[in-house]
C-alpha cells in the first residue's frame, strides 16, 4: 500500500467520497455505524481503539512512517505505510441481499473478514518481527490494523477494506517498535483467505444468518427452475440490466421481472429466511 493508497482512502473511505447511497445503501441495508475501526491485537499497545479519526489515520499511515498517536513521535520510518486487504462479497452471498437479508449477508462477511484477520494476527504475534542483520523473526505483539465494515464497490457490492499498518510492538527483551514483516503477510495471505472462507463454506453457525454459507445459497440457486435461475444469476450475479437479461435469453422484459421476483421468492424460502425481495421499478433496473 503505498502514499497513493493512503490519499485514496482518506477521501473514499475515510471521508466516503465515492459511496453510492442511491444503490447501494438502499440495496444493502445499513454499513455499520462507522467507516473506520481500529482493531488487531497491537492495536491496544499503541493506544488506538474504536472509530478513527482522521487525526490518528493520519499518524499511523501517513508518510514517512508511523508516528505514535498521542506523543506524535516517529517509531518507523518506511517507505510503505502499510497494506491493502479487500474482502469481496462472494456473488452467491451477495444475492441476500437481493432477496432482503442484508445484513446476514453482512454478519457472514464479518464473519470472514475476522477469521482471516485472527489467522494473520496469530501469525504476527508469533514471527511478525525481524530483529538484527539476520532478520531473526520476532514476536510481537500482534496486527494494527484499520477496518470498514460495510463500504461498498462502485458496482454496488459490499466490499469491506481492510488496511494493516507496517508498525508492529517488538515482543523480545529489547522491545520498541518496528516495521512489520510484510513477506510474512504476503506469505500467509492465501492461508488466512482459506481459513476466512473454510467455515461459511462448510455452512458454519454465523450468529444473525445461522447455517448459510456459500454452499447452501449455491445449492438453493441449483435447485431453482431453470428460466429464474437464469436470471438471477445474469442480473443479480452478473450484473446485467433486465434489459440486457431479456436480450441475452431473448425473453419479454415482463417476463424477466416476473421470474426475477418468483427466483428471489424461492430462493429465500429455500433458505428459510422471510423473503422481502425488490419489486419496485427503481430497484430492478
Amino acid at each position: 500500500m503505498g502514499t497513493e493508497s493512503v490519499e485514496y482512502h482518506r477521501a473514499t473511505v475515510l471521508e466516503r467520497a465515492d459511496d453510492h447511497p442511491g444503490m447501494a445503501l438502499e440495496y444493502y441495508a445499513s454499513r455499520g455505524e462507522t467507516p473506520l475501526v481500529w482493531g488487531g491485537s497491537g492495536a491496544v499497545g499503541l493506544g488506538v481503539s474504536g472509530p478513527v479519526s482522521p487525526e490518528s489515520y493520519e499518524t499511523v499511515f501517513g508518510p514517512g512512517g508511523a508516528r505514535h498517536p498521542a506523543t506524535f513521535e516517529r517509531l518507523v520510518a518506511t517507505r510503505r505505510p502499510g497494506m491493502e486487504l479487500v474482502i469481496s462479497a462472494h456473488k452467491s452471498v451477495a444475492e441476500l441481499g437481493v432477496i432482503g437479508r442484508a445484513e446476514d449477508m453482512h454478519a457472514i462477511m464479518d464473519a470472514e473478514r475476522d477469521a482471516t484477520l485472527a489467522y494473520l494476527d496469530r501469525v504476527t504475534r508469533q514471527m511478525g518481527g525481524r530483529r538484527g542483520r539476520a532478520a531473526e523473526a520476532t514476536e510481537t505483539g500482534g496486527l494494527i490494523y484499520a477496518h470498514t465494515r460495510h463500504a461498498t464497490s462502485r458496482a454496488g457490492d459490499p466490499c469491506p477494506h481492510v488496511l494493516l499498518a507496517n508498525l508492529v510492538e517488538m515482543g523480545d527483551e529489547r522491545g520498541g517498535w518496528k516495521a512489520a514483516d510484510t513477506t510474512l503477510w504476503r506469505e500467509h495471505l492465501h492461508a488466512a483467505t482459506m481459513i476466512g472462507n473454510r467455515p461459511l463454506a462448510e455452512g458454519d453457525r454465523v450468529e444473525s444468518a445461522p447455517g448459510i454459507g456459500h454452499l447452501d445459497i449455491a445449492r438453493a440457486l441449483r435447485e431453482l427452475p431453470e428460466r429464474q435461475r437464469t436470471v438471477l444469476i445474469l442480473h443479480d450475479l452478473v450484473g446485467l440490466s433486465v434489459n440486457e437479461t431479456a436480450l441475452e435469453i431473448r425473453a419479454p422484459e415482463g417476463s424477466v421481472r416476473g421470474w426475477l421476483s418468483r427466483g428471489r421468492r424461492s430462493l429465500a424460502n429455500t433458505l428459510e429466511l422471510p423473503a422481502e425481495s425488490r419489486t419496485k421499478e427503481t430497484e430492478v433496473k
